[in-house]
């Protein structure tokens, strides 16, 4: 005879369930046993400010850490047996994105599935979380006086670490390594500062400097780099199996090997990143010398100032009459400022404008005409028309420079709608052959498959001279020559950006060495004419040059095309 369970035992089996969506922390576990050793290095008697966690993709690196900074705020004893730090009276966290798209699809996730039903109080801008207050254990539910309180900031912002007192900080993903100097300062006087930092490192602009700061661990490794700081690194098959199970990590590693599983030949260019959080380079397959961008890049300097260029825009006029007119500031990196003498041109690769991981952002170089010195940089997601209006006010300021837009999609037509509202018209233009015998002189370039060779071609030309110690068109921006060492060659010997890494700059500082220097090149010796070659041949017919002037000695030349 079955007998029915009582109500008092149907009660308790409820509230046993309903326990650990109360406090999920409780009951949580970390997924790798090193993880444990390495953050119980915070309560140790000698204890470190600092934990880097070089892991894998999937490898529970956001939760780990969140997790950690949760217990701090809620001033647990202990996180799945490990001591947590004590702090007299509340305990204040700031927690870093990359941005905030990024907080939203993984971050915010994170932090609610740990905190459950704990009593907390979000404060939140639309779906995106500024900060959360958290009650301590001990603290009273219906009173927030004496919580904790964590804040979110994206590291899009290169301000976010300046005047911030915290005493923990987590970053999720490589940090900016300039908010990273600031936030190691940032702990309350007299009080211990927790430092943590998650990554999977597969975009080496992002990780290199973070590299170069610790140095490397071997894999399925927990090393004490200094007194401060520790490095903890741990691969996919480490990871528990009730977090991701063995047909989950068979199945990925198919995506980043192929179905031979060959890790010689991995169908991903980052598949030891992926598995072990190797710093993963791409000097393998990278079109550019690496060692002659590594001294590029150590000669780039900081902006002489950043500001915001201010834009001013007019909305439909009023009934009542008059125009609205609204200003904005877009942040612009300039390096000199316009000198009298000299004649600029203005390089844009535009963008639709829409901040996600599917669409380019804009770029605009402004390139010292003969020298290709780049003295200006802007970035970012802005509407073309709107980056038409800013093209527009910095040519008005740089000598009424040309403004040379790449016009083969859509967005480039709104840069050029943008140029003409704000009443300016001087573009560079490009010979461009319409069908045999019929060519036409259009505003800006275009980016094809017949004309974006010819524009790397150009990085390269570059690169190799200074190889070879002709150091010509300065860069001093960090982020266009880190965008080169994150170049790849695709399948198709396409030189792309790796991935996750969009390639305007690419594009932007090639056009601007086409339009601005000289060729670097081998004189060619008078006489007859030369013999072209078929590819000779399609660089003439793209870049517009022809056969025009007759040199000493009698023989044909071939004359570049005028750069502007």
């Amino acid at each position: 005879m079955i007998t029915a369970p009582s109500p008092e035992l149907i009660a308790r089996a409820r509230a046993g369930l309903d326990l650990k969506p109360r406090d999920p922390l409780s009951y949580w576990h970390f997924a790798v046993p090193r993880l444990r050793d390495a953050f119980a290095l915070f309560a140790d008697p000698d204890p470190i400010d600092e934990l880097h966690g070089r892991a894998c993709n999937v490898g529970t690196k956001t939760e780990s850490f969140a997790a950690y900074a949760l217990a701090c705020l809620q001033k647990r004893p202990t996180l799945d047996g490990v001591p947590i730090p004590r702090w007299k009276g509340r305990v204040e966290a700031v927690q870093l994105v990359l941005d905030y798209k990024q907080q939203l699809l993984s971050v915010q996730p994170a932090y609610e599935r740990l905190l459950g039903r704990w009593p907390k109080h979000v404060h939140k801008t639309g779906t995106v979380w500024e900060s959360i207050s958290v009650m301590p254990f001990g603290g009273r539910p219906d009173s927030q006086s004496g919580w904790s309180i964590i804040h979110f900031l994206s590291q899009k912002n290169l301000t976010s670490g300046i005047g911030v007192r915290a005493d923990v900080v987590m970053f999720d993903e490589p940090p900016n390594i300039s908010i990273l100097r600031e936030l190691r300062k940032a702990p309350h006087a007299g009080r211990q500062m927790v430092l943590g930092i998650g990554e999977t490192p597969t975009i080496r602009r992002q990780w290199a400097e973070l590299a170069r700061d610790y140095g490397d661990t071997p894999r399925r490794t927990l090393r004490r780099v200094d007194q401060e700081r520790a490095e903890c690194r741990w691969s996919m098959d480490e990871v528990a199996d009730w977090v991701l199970s063995p047909e989950e990590k068979a199945k990925l590693l198919r995506k980043y090997l192929g179905a031979d599983m060959d890790l010689s030949h991995p169908r991903d260019p980052l598949a030891l990143a992926r598995i072990h959080g190797d710093y993963c380079n791409t000097e393998g397959s990278c079109p550019f010398h690496i060692p002659t961008l590594e001294a590029m890049l150590a000669e780039c300097v900081d902006p002489l100032e950043t500001f915001g260029w201010p834009i001013s825009q007019e909305g439909i006029e009023r009934e009542t009459g008059g125009r609205p007119k609204v200003t904005r500031h877009v942040p612009v990196e300039v390096w000199r400022r316009p000198r009298p003498a000299e004649s600029y041109l203005i390089t844009i690769d535009p963008s639709s404008g829409v901040d996600d991981s599917d669409h380019d952002p804009y770029d605009l170089q402004v390139t010292e005409i003969g020298t290709g010195d780049l003295v200006l940089e802007a970035g970012g997601y802005l509407p073309g028309y709107v980056v038409g209006l800013l093209a527009a006010g910095i040519a008005r300021q740089y000598n009424n420079a040309a403004i040379d837009p790449e016009v083969n999609d859509r967005w480039g037509v709104n840069v050029v709608e943008g140029v003409h509202a704000a009443r300016y018209g001087h573009f560079a233009r490009e010979r461009r052959e319409l069908k045999p015998g019929e060519w036409a002189d259009e505003i800006g370039f275009h980016n094809t498959q017949k004309s974006r060779p010819i524009i790397i071609g150009s990085i390269q030309t570059w690169v190799d001279a200074w190889q070879a110690g002709v150091r010509y068109a300065k860069c001093p921006s960090r982020k266009v020559i880190e965008t080169l060492l994150d170049c790849i060659l695709d399948q198709d010997g396409k030189v792309v950006g790796a991935p996750g890494v969009h390639d305007e700059r690419l594009i932007v500082r090639g056009q601007a060495l086409r339009r601005t220097v000289k060729r670097r090149g081998m004189d060619i010796p008078y006489g007859d004419p030369p013999v072209l070659s078929k590819a000779e041949k399609l660089i003439q017919k793209v870049m517009g040059t022809q056969d025009a002037f007759e040199p000493p000695g009698g023989g044909r030349a071939v004359r570049e095309r005028p750069r502007v």
